[in-house]
């Protein structure tokens, strides 16, 4: 089962200013943040139509360096305890301590400057 038919359905969904990045299993949208939870149901919708994949919401992550915080993410964030997780959704909360504001993209860090010294420093241990 391909990934392939599955990313062309989201892109078809997806705005013209809305870019869709994938990477073996990890898939990025860059999205407005009034967008998130519609592209979310997008991306989810896809994955489990065209392949049986169900999103992993403990491993979804939002940001954005404005802090502005995107509808739904009480609502993601909720389910994703449902399903178990513990961790964080919406890591663009400014009143997270900056070392926790960000996300890691292809083993980048994207976020605060104290984000990006903590992966680094996880990285070398």
């Amino acid at each position: 089962m391909s990934l392939f038919p599955a990313l062309q359905a989201m892109k078809s969904e997806l705005l013209p200013t809305e870019l869709l990045f994938a990477f073996l299993d990890e898939i990025y949208v860059l999205c407005r943040p009034e967008r998130v939870t519609a592209v979310h149901q997008i991306v989810a919708s896809h994955l489990e139509s065209h392949c049986g994949i169900r999103c992993h919401l403990g491993k979804t992550k939002v940001y954005n360096k404005a802090g502005v915080t995107p509808p739904g993410m009480e609502e993601l964030q909720r389910q994703a305890e449902e399903q178990g997780s513990t961790e964080r959704i919406w890591v663009g909360d400014q009143t997270l301590p900056t070392e926790q504001q960000g996300v890691v993209l292809l083993g980048s860090p994207i976020g605060t400057l104290a984000f990006a010294e903590s992966q680094r420093n996880f990285k070398n241990l």
